[in-house]
């Protein structure tokens, strides 16, 4: 269960970013699979379902797997920053407002989600993470 493919992924982060909750569960609790393993680039099993968007997976992965939810790839960035980069509302206000995600974090450009969401043209995320979960411009 723990092989690598040649970008460092092993079965749980494709079971996870596919969104198939059943068999994160049984890889990490019953097999024993690390969640908080990274890959080359840093990414965690969490930063690849979050960017997939799998809202279910993220809960059961922070909230009853113990996934560290601000975890940090190699260029600092969290999860929240791969969804807000994605335009994946539901996901950016699922981080912050469910699971309690630092909103202004910054990655190692000293970026927050906000800045990731404005110049890709997601206005209803950028509106998303200003009005609604207040944060700041000046982020």
């Amino acid at each position: 269960m723990e092989a690598k493919d040649n970008c460092g992924k092993m079965a749980l982060p494709y079971a996870a970013s596919n969104g198939h909750d059943p068999t994160v569960q049984l890889l990490v609790e019953t097999l024993g699979v690390y969640n908080g393993a990274k890959d080359n680039n840093g990414e965690t099993v969490l930063h690849l379902t979050a960017l997939g968007s799998h809202n279910s997976t993220v809960q059961l992965l922070v909230q009853t797997l113990g996934a560290d939810k601000e975890v940090k790839d190699t260029n600092r960035k969290m999860a929240l920053h791969h969804a807000a980069s994605n335009g994946h509302d539901p996901m950016v206000q699922l981080l912050v407002e469910t699971l309690g995600v630092k909103k202004g974090a910054k990655d190692h450009n000293g970026e927050t989600a906000l800045n990731f969401a404005a110049p890709n043209s997601y206005d209803s995320t950028a509106q998303l993470l200003v009005e609604t979960l207040s944060v700041d411009m000046g982020a």
